[in-house]
């Protein structure tokens, strides 16, 4: 029986919702399985099954409500692989990390969700420091119009990139809501960069997927890596499609091969923008300036081949001669690679723009043999002897990458005019302009000679950094300052990448305070499955929502203690976090 929308409803029993075909009361890999627990909350059965192998049959749970609600989910991580069998290497079980995809029975596709620990990049968060033993973190998935008959529907995660880790909820708890406004206010930045950090998606349904989450937010732009160095993530005649990259953690082999797994099917730089389009959202081409991958391999390096290890002349030095794992802006053949590929994509491809990600990979010009020639043919001295701190170096090495951006520039003007139709340059940079200056980016001369469109804030993560490392709103304000009268768009990135809605709300208000005209935020594909916080970003170009928010703040996430699981005492009096 359906109920009224009078009061909050929890479904707490899902061990009901499995069938004999898709589980079993055993460790047994492609099924199922169901768990008693007690919480202070209630009592019910979590459901759970591994995630990296095959997709193993979905489970679909009554919801039994009409009308408005909010949807909250309960994840429970467990602790140990050798806490309790369901949590043994036979589950797939990784030190309890979940994810879970999820959708309603009127949702077009599958959204993930996952666990929200905090990691050394995010620092220790005290205030939601959830115990993966004793806590259920309860999330705000969505809130939705739930029609008499819906269903929850969950599933695991059959990528092999998430092997290890599981697919499990403990509960659904709807709760009445007024109708959400979607009234979007588009001024957010996606930023993709070429990791993912999980699987590439191998064909249009995990692309959709991977970009459901956006639907009905405020973003505006996605920048999506299509070229790192000269690797290209489309069919290239200019550089070389991403080659196997076996001994990199960082981006294991499989994302080679799955990008060729979509290859296969159609061209990723002709579907992907067509997606993004469907969205409401525009697509910009961002280019990593980089060797064949990251982190810089020194094992492996010298079999890779590629235009980047073949003219190692075309390097950064340091002031001994040194090389160093760079390409330099003072060679013309490295910029003209790259204006190569930029007029590839934009003259074969529906792009918006391009964006440049010169906030990894620098500097992009040291003292490289024509920059000393021509530094003392300027000033008469030797680049090399001089203070580091001298701003003549500073502009010196600009010159180069302003002449790269001068370039580009004609050329997005160029193709954009035979289109008819205007297209944008974005610039990731340093935290401050004078920072930037010191890494060879003249921001202020980029504005005033119209090259860029809009400049994206990023955290300065460099030895050599003298203006702090994160983002101030005064560091904002600097920029603003800059492009006052130019119609130039500036977007701080908000780090880290993982934060509380508690936090992020005054930070991402103070910036807008600074003169922000959007928000950024780097490796976003990292950050959408954090339901409690993608709750925020997705609306954070609200500017009034948020401020709403900032003082009567809505529930988006609860930690919900366990008493016991399988029987088992959660009593943190004896001892249970060491059992075993």
């Amino acid at each position: 029986m359906t109920s009224m929308r009078t009061k909050e409803e929890r479904v707490c029993n899902l061990g009901q919702f499995l069938t004999p075909a898709n589980s079993c009361d055993r460790p047994a890999a492609g099924k199922w399985g169901a768990l008693p627990y007690e919480s202070e909350v209630g009592n019910g059965t979590l459901i759970f099954c591994s995630n990296g192998q095959p997709e193993v049959s979905s489970v679909h749970i009554p919801l039994n409500v009409s009308g408005e609600y909010t949807i909250f989910l309960g994840i429970y991580s467990g602790h140990t692989p050798s806490s309790f069998w369901a949590f043994s290497p036979q589950w797939g079980g990784k030190g309890g990390q979940v994810l879970l995809r999820a959708k309603l029975t009127q949702d077009p596709v599958f959204d993930t969700l996952s666990d929200e620990h905090y990691g050394p990049k995010s620092g220790l968060v005290k205030e939601k420091n959830v115990d993966p033993l004793h806590d259920i973190l309860e999330v705000r998935w969505k809130t939705a119009h739930v029609h008499g008959g819906e269903k929850l529907i969950v599933a695991n995660l059959p990528h092999e990139a998430f092997a290890g880790t599981l697919a499990v909820l403990a509960y659904v708890r709807l709760v009445p809501a007024e109708s959400e406004d979607k009234a979007s206010c588009r001024r957010s930045i996606a930023l993709f960069d070429s990791s993912f950090w999980g699987g590439w998606p191998r064909n249009k349904g995990e692309l959709q997927e991977l970009l459901e989450p956006f639907r009905d937010s405020d973003f505006r732009v996605m920048c999506w890596e299509t070229v790192k160095g000269e690797n290209c993530y489309y069919p290239t005649e200019i550089g070389r499609v991403l080659p196997p990259c076996e001994n990199s953690w960082f981006y294991p082999n499989y994302i080679p091969r799955d990008l060729r797994q979509l290859m296969a099917q159609a061209d990723p730089l002709e579907l992907i923008p067509r997606c993004v389009h469907d969205l409401g959202l525009e697509f910009y081409a961002s280019l990593r300036f980089m060797g064949t991958r990251f982190p810089f391999s020194f094992f492996t390096w010298p079999g890779d081949g590629g235009f980047f290890f073949e003219n190692r002349q075309f390097w950064t030095r340091d002031e001994t001669g040194s090389a160093m794992p760079h390409f330099s802006l003072a060679y013309s053949p490295v910029r003209q690679l790259f204006l190569d590929l930029f007029q590839e994509q934009l003259t074969r491809y529906d792009l918006d723009g391009v964006n440049i990600l010169y906030n990894r990979s620098y500097p992009f010009v040291l003292f490289e043999e024509p920059v000393i020639q021509s530094f003392q043919k300027q000033y008469g001295q030797d680049p090399r002897i001089l203070d580091r701190m001298d701003e003549r170096l500073w502009r010196h090495r600009a010159g180069y990458v302003t002449e790269f951006m001068r370039d580009l520039r004609s050329l997005v003007d160029t193709v954009g005019s035979r289109r008819g139709k205007r297209l944008g340059v974005s610039a990731v940079v340093m935290n401050s302009p004078r920072q930037s200056l010191y890494f060879g980016l003249d921001v202020e001369a980029w504005i005033r000679q119209g090259l860029v469109d809009r400049l994206i804030i990023h955290p300065c993560f460099s030895a050599e950094a003298f203006d702090g490392t994160w983002i101030t709103p005064e560091n904002v304000a600097q920029y603003r300052c800059l492009a006052e009268g130019f119609a130039v768009d500036i977007c701080p990135d908000l780090y880290p990448r993982h934060l509380p809605p508690e936090t992020m709300i005054p930070r991402i208000l103070d910036y807008y305070g600074a003169g922000a005209a959007g928000i950024s935020f780097w490796d976003t594909y990292s950050r959408f499955w954090r339901k409690s916080e993608w709750s925020i970003l997705r609306r954070a170009g609200n500017r009034e929502l948020l401020e709403r928010w900032a003082t009567r703040p809505p529930v988006f996430w609860r930690k919900v203690e366990m008493k016991s699981f399988a029987g088992v005492s959660l009593d943190r009096r004896y001892g249970a976090q060491t059992h075993g």
